[in-house]
């Protein structure tokens, strides 16, 4: 692991020293079109520079993984139906409307 990380250390370094380079010689041209040129190698540096560090900052301090669970994975996006009923739902049903009627006999007496 830290020769992994002393390798990166090395390109990062070398890439650095690229960036100011490229920079340098972007300031010394008169064409437009070459300083643009060199601007754009010097920016496209200056992103592998900053993915080598990172990759070195992932190496040295490794994240932690975190797990949330919701209740229920939403898969569509949008919004769903839950039946919470199951099969016997009419059953269900049947039985809770035979429960209000009762209800109702026994407030009437």
């Amino acid at each position: 692991m830290s020769d992994l990380v002393s390798s990166l250390n090395a390109q990062f370094r070398i890439m650095e020293t690229q960036l100011v380079k490229m920079i340098a010689y972007a300031s010394q041209q008169k064409n437009a079109k070459s300083i643009g040129a060199f601007m754009t190698l010097a920016l496209r540096t200056q992103s592998a520079c900053r993915n080598t560090a990172q990759t070195i900052c992932d190496l040295r301090n490794p994240r932690t993984a975190n797990f949330i669970r919701t209740g229920v994975a939403n898969i569509a996006g949008k919004h769903q139906q839950v039946n919470n009923y199951g099969a016997n739902a009419s059953a269900r049903r049947e039985k809770a409307i035979l429960s209000n009627e009762v209800e109702e006999v026994h407030h009437a007496n």
